[in-house]
């Protein structure tokens, strides 16, 4: 099951880097990650990607409150 995830993943990576660049492929991912439960993985992308609302809702899914806070506030769409 878990090797069936990680195909879906890398299939939806490279379908959304040929569709999306790879920064909002890398979203994408992040997004599916978070979707799945595997918040720290996707939190670790967005982070990478600088995608600050993303990491947002991530510390909010971890429930660090003020980290969320944090990244929101440095995100470009207040």
């Amino acid at each position: 099951m878990k090797r069936k995830l990680t195909l879906i993943t890398f299939v939806l990576l490279a379908a959304s880097s040929l569709l999306l660049g790879m920064d909002e492929a890398a979203d994408v991912v992040a997004y599916r990650y978070l979707q799945q439960g595997e918040i720290t993985k996707a939190l670790e992308i967005y982070l990478q990607n600088n995608n600050y609302s993303g990491a947002g809702m991530a510390y909010c899914s971890l429930r660090l409150y003020e980290e969320a806070i944090s990244s929101f506030e440095k995100s470009n769409d207040h």
